[in-house]
């Protein structure tokens, strides 16, 4: 904590740089250091206080950065997304009262299904659930940014049917627990299924778990849409998961009196 506080008063530190894993320093502080003898992550009182300071610089940072904005940035949406998961309901306000972020956006429910696990998941799941997009042919599959399970050990994988003789993608999706790597696929990167259904199997083993996994399958017209508008989704994701439910109704009023 003292070293942190002196590094930053120095003012030289980009407090949204991000590492190799898309990582920021806040990040890391949330999930503390490993033990290896329980092979967890702990978080001590001095991550606490570093997570406290990195909060306050980065909402000077954000505020510096959406000062001068006179269109969505992608300050902007970080700064939105970062305000929705820590439940800053003034700074939120004072945000999306700017008018500079794109909510216009109207899920249709023909268009697209969304599927996810417990959160977190649970050991020794065997799961095997159908996915389909009624009335299409194919669609496109991405998983929400905060997905994150064991690598290798926990995954899951889309299957042609519940024979499981063929899959499609990758054969094991998983991965990004404790900033381990991933392969999930992505709203700017989804997995092309050519057909209209599959089924999807998770399976997890018996110890170590994550956040798990949420999915979203939708036609080509939805994807590109909710691209347009994927900060705003992602933050209302992430106030709802937070339980942030004053930022989650702004988001949702917002979204509203353009919809």
């Amino acid at each position: 904590e003292a070293r942190l506080t002196a590094l930053l008063e120095r003012g030289i530190v980009n407090v949204m740089a991000t590492d190799k894993d898309d990582k920021m320093a806040i990040d890391l502080a949330k999930r503390g250091s490993y033990n290896k003898e329980t092979k967890e992550w702990v978080q001590s009182e001095g991550h606490k206080a570093c997570v406290a300071l990195l909060e306050e610089a980065m909402n000077k940072a954000y505020e510096e950065a959406c000062a001068s904005a006179t269109e969505s940035t992608p300050a902007v949406e970080e700064a939105l997304r970062f305000y929705a998961e820590y439940g800053d309901e003034a700074r939120l306000t004072a945000l999306l009262e700017r008018g500079i972020i794109n909510m216009v956006y109207t899920p249709d429910e023909a268009e697209h299904v969304v599927m996810e696990s417990d959160h977190p998941y649970q050991n020794n799941a065997k799961d095997m659930k159908p996915l389909e997009l009624p009335g299409h042919e194919s669609m496109l599959v991405w998983f929400d940014p905060q997905t994150k399970t064991e690598e290798d050990y926990d995954y899951l994988t889309f299957w042609h049917d519940e024979g499981k003789a063929v899959h499609y993608g990758e054969q094991k999706y998983s991965g990004g627990r404790g900033g381990s790597s991933h392969n999930w696929p992505t709203l700017d990167n989804p997995l092309h299924i050519p057909a209209g259904q599959c089924t999807v199997g998770f399976l997890s083993d018996g110890s170590i778990n994550d956040w798990g996994w949420r999915l979203t399958a939708a036609s080509a017209s939805e994807h590109a849409k909710q691209r347009l508008v994927a900060p705003v989704i992602a933050a209302l994701n992430l106030a709802k998961d937070k339980g942030h439910t004053a930022c989650l109704a702004l988001l949702e009023e917002a979204m509203n009196k353009v919809t």
